[in-house]
């Protein structure tokens, strides 16, 4: 190399060390890729284990490896969603709570998260937050009657009366009258003292199916409990 120029003679030591460094860094990243496939080996084993434990019924096994999971990573839906689920089944209000709203919050557009968060609403009371869930829940599936009526629920029990006839006018628009809508704006009526309102939707069902016997009877009987003994015959 005595006849070379100086300026290569300086370039080649700088490319052994850029190739050099070159090696470290892919050597250091496959090390990390190889750590990496084996975490997520280890949580996949684990999480299939869980869901294996669950499958049988083993229910505090699969809640502790539930917990791993979480320990491991907070950003699973499912495994929040697990837990949610496991806490609400052992009563445990605060740990069902958070579990829930984890899972929901992680994953907002997933129906079974939100179906477990408003199932945990519901089991502790909380109407207010039911109701704003139900509602989240009939935007996005406007024609499913179950979240229509179970809003007029959450309504009732938050004592708001005059939404839950609503909603439930809004379920009859839907499928139609029948008896179960009837029967429960009939209770919603009677509650609020309105009589009038009460027979008026008994005479709505029958007016729909005069031949149901059943429904005539019904009204009579309607008649007959507030003193309206000729009506009723």
């Amino acid at each position: 190399m005595e006849n070379s120029h100086p300026l290569v003679s300086g370039i080649i030591p700088l490319w052994n060390k850029k190739i050099l460094l070159g090696l470290v860094f892919l050597f250091l990243l496959g090390l990390s890729v190889k750590a990496q496939e084996k975490e997520l080996r280890k949580y996949n084993e684990l999480f299939f284990e869980a869901e294996k434990q669950k499958s049988l019924g083993n229910t505090k096994e699969a809640k502790k490896l539930y917990l791993e999971l979480y320990n491991i990573t907070d950003t699973n839906s499912t495994v929040a969603y697990e837990l949610g689920i496991i806490y609400l089944e052992e009563n445990l209000r605060d740990s069902a709570l958070f579990y829930a709203e984890k899972a929901a919050g992680l994953r907002p557009g997933n129906r079974w998260f939100k179906l477990l968060q408003v199932a945990v609403y519901q089991q502790y009371g909380l109407w207010e937050k039911q109701i704003m869930s139900l509602k989240e829940l009939k935007k996005s599936y406007p024609d499913n009657p179950d979240y229509i009526f179970e809003l007029s629920i959450a309504y009732l029990e938050n004592e708001e009366p005059k939404k839950a006839v609503a909603e439930l006018n809004k379920l009859e628009d839907l499928i139609g009258i029948n008896e179960m809508i009837t029967e429960q704006k009939k209770q919603i009526f009677l509650m609020q003292g309105d009589l009038a309102k009460a027979i008026e939707e008994q005479k709505r069902l029958i007016e729909a199916y005069p031949r149901q016997l059943d429904y005539h009877g019904q009204l009579a009987q309607l008649y007959s409990v507030n003193g309206f003994e000729e009506e009723a015959f």
